[in-house]
């Protein structure tokens, strides 16, 4: 009977966590899953206090980064996005809570819910995709299609919700072996084509060729992935493409395949305004960062201001160089490899192509992308707990 309770109540934990995007345009709901999360958050310090549980070092470090720079934001009288950075700070500790608190004893359970929520809103997304071809909320930028809002947002939010729906099911498919965590994963997959080839996302099919060559690479070379080469990896990448534009040697590929010009629908011309920005800045914003941002918009475009379609240009001009190595540390401390398996080396690989892919989007404004590497991070932590029998540990 406990466990039913157990299963239950942390299906109800992971719900508020999972909000479409669509939510955040419809101010009521917008508040009501503020609410959910506030109240989420009050009964997992109370369940981790009546432990006698301390606060965990990784959410220590996550509420210090998150600190800092609100500590920025209010030096540099810039926090029109406090909302949003109170939101994902707050939703982010529940969900680590949650594996903090349920971990031991209800993983594979944690990891499911996970999987299915993100499926099925994947499913329903899908549903809207049939039954609203120009978005449930119309796009009105000069009829721009690509800002229509589905039940997941616009077309390039789409992403964020299959890499937990991907690593998820996949790791749930290891821990589970049976037909259910079969048809789980492969529900995940279909899903997750359908929605991307509908709107022809091309980030998405970009990252399923990267994810299917870096899994057979892995495999024909007995090549491991950790930490260090995926944030290295992301370092090099980044700079390459933004700073010194090694994408124009793939031209080809981009305009035949892609359908899509060199400037990636002007993402180029973006970076050049963003790059700018930095250029102009003392070396006392180059340290310490600028502020908070509301939509991470703080590059002027056009006529008005856009977010730079970049996660490191993203973390560099907010949080400045000591910011952005705040951040990296804490990615590095949840991707680290201690445990030599598949399961691992399957989930690190969907963080490296979260990682290479954020170079043409800001994911780490989302819940959803950070939860491949929270669960790189629990489930070896809970290997090391219970002693798994089936894992190397190195």
């Amino acid at each position: 009977m406990k466990i039913r309770i157990n299963t239950v109540v942390i299906f109800l934990l992971l719900i508020p966590i999972f909000q479409p995007k669509l939510f955040t345009q419809i101010p009521s709901l917008s508040y009501l899953y503020i609410i959910l999360n506030l109240l989420v958050f009050i009964f997992l310090c109370c369940k981790l206090m009546t432990k006698g549980g301390k606060l965990p070092g990784i959410i220590g470090i996550w509420l210090s980064y998150r600190m800092y720079l609100l500590f920025i934001g209010i030096v540099n009288s810039n926090v029109t996005g406090i909302l949003q950075w109170g939101y994902l700070t707050l939703v982010i500790s529940c969900l680590m809570l949650i594996f903090e608190i349920y971990g031991f004893s209800d993983f594979s359970i944690i990891v499911k819910y996970i999987a299915v929520i993100s499926v099925v809103l994947l499913a329903l997304n899908y549903c809207t995709l049939m039954m609203f071809p120009r978005g449930v909320i119309q796009s009105t930028f000069y009829e721009v299609e690509a800002g229509d809002y589905y039940l997941l947002g616009i077309k390039t939010q789409f992403t964020t919700m299959m890499f937990p729906a991907l690593s998820a099911s996949s790791l749930y498919m290891y821990l589970e072996k049976g037909l259910k965590s079969k048809l789980l994963f492969g529900g995940s997959v279909v899903f997750c084509l359908l929605n991307i080839f509908n709107k022809s996302i091309s980030t998405a099919i970009v990252g399923i060729f990267l994810y299917i060559g870096l899994l057979a690479f892995s495999h024909l070379f007995s090549f491991k992935y950790n930490e260090w080469i995926c944030l290295i990896t992301f370092l090099i990448f980044h700079v390459l493409v933004v700073f010194f534009r090694i994408q124009n040697l793939m031209a080809s590929f981009i305009v035949n395949v892609l359908h899509k010009d060199t400037t990636m629908s002007s993402r180029v011309n973006i970076w050049n305004c963003a790059i700018h920005l930095l250029e102009k800045q003392n070396i006392i914003k180059w340290l310490f960062g600028n502020g908070i941002f509301k939509n991470e918009a703080f590059v002027p475009f056009g006529s008005g201001l856009w977010q730079p379609h970049n996660q490191l240009l993203a973390l560099i001009y907010p949080g400045g160089l000591i910011g952005t190595a705040f951040f990296i540390g804490f990615i590095f401390l949840l991707l680290k490899v201690r445990i030599q398996s598949l399961e691992v080396q399957s989930l690190v690989i969907v963080c490296l192509c979260v990682l290479i892919l954020s170079v043409t989007e800001v994911y780490f404004g989302v819940t959803f992308s950070y939860i491949p590497f929270i669960l790189v991070f629990y489930y070896q932590k809970m290997c090391n707990l219970k002693g798994c029998n089936d894992a190397v540990v190195f």
